[in-house]
Order: C-alpha cells, then structure tokens, then sequence
C-alpha cells in the first residue's frame, strides 16, 4: 500500500459525511479519492458488511481492482465488492425478479436483442415500449431494463431494501 499525499480539497472529500459527488477529468483522481474514502469506510462495517463499489464497464472494474492493490490493505480490498452496475442489477433480478412478475426472471443477451430488433415490426419507440413489455409481462430483460426493473423491485420491497442497504451501507458510483 503506498502512501498518498492529499491537498487540502482531496482532504476534505476524506473527512466529508453523507453523499458526495466527485467530478474531474480523466486522470485526476476521483477513483483514487473514491478508493481512500471506501477505505475509510471499511474501519466501522460489521464482519458481514461490504462497501459496493459500481462502475459502467468491466474494464473500468479491472482498473479499480488493479489500483486496490496499490491503494487499500488486503483486509481493506476484501471489504470492497466491485462489479459493473449490470453485473449487480442482473443478480439482483435474478434473484427477486419473481417478486415482480410471478416468474423467474430471463436475461436476453444484446445479440439476441439484435436479432429481435431486427425481426421486430416498429420503430425505435415501439421497441423501448416491447422491451419494457418483455420486462414486465414476461420476466425478460435486456441491459436497458435491468435498473428500471431494480428500481421497482426496491421501491416495492422495504426487506429487499433493508437487506440489500444493511449488505451494502456505502456504495460508491463510479463512472456515472
């Protein structure tokens, strides 16, 4: 773990309670500042407490990962769950979709949307409202209708949200 050294303002991000929105170039550091503070976060979770760590893509995970291992102790990356907001979304769905249609919840790949896209009689409106038709009467998703449907099933469920905010007390959004 290397020591980094903060300028007053990167200082007050560390020592800062409740939400905060960091915005910067590329290379300036939000994910560095984001790791320090998740890092900080980890002294007061309960053993079966994880700081969610959300990024857009899975290369963008890969970085995270690779600057854990410069930034945070082992004790303190083991605290860290890193994944996509897909990857998430989809397991959240897979796993409680059921509570939302009565079915199993089914993910459809964004090739086989491709070629349901191609096959489907509409235009671009008419295929967002298929998809969210697929979504709500049929339990299939496609990437674009995972957060809705996430949304829902949270609003819905005050266990679902106690579980999943009790798991997971800070989330860190990275990339948004």
């Amino acid at each position: 773990m290397r020591e980094v050294k903060l300028d007053e303002r990167r200082q007050a991000i560390l020592t800062s309670t409740g939400h905060i929105v960091i915005e910067g170039g590329p290379g300036c550091g939000k994910t560095t500042i984001a790791l320090l503070k998740a890092a900080k976060c980890c002294a007061v979770l309960k053993s079966e407490q994880r700081i969610l760590f959300l990024s857009f893509s899975r290369a963008a995970v890969r970085q995270v990962t690779d600057r854990m291992r410069t930034t945070l102790s082992a004790a303190q990356g083991a605290t860290l769950e890193v994944r996509t907001f897909h990857s998430f979304f989809l397991d959240l769905i897979r796993s409680h979709g059921r509570l939302l249609t009565g079915e199993q919840a089914r993910f459809i790949t964004p090739e086989r949307e491709a070629i349901l896209r191609a096959d489907f009689e509409g235009d671009d409106d008419a295929w967002k409202g298929e998809k969210h038709r697929l979504a709500a009467e049929e339990s299939l998703y496609v990437f674009d209708t995972l957060a809705p449907a996430l949304a829902d099933l949270l609003e819905r469920s005050a266990d679902l949200r106690k579980l999943y905010s009790t798991r997971y007390p800070v989330i860190v959004v990275d990339e948004f």
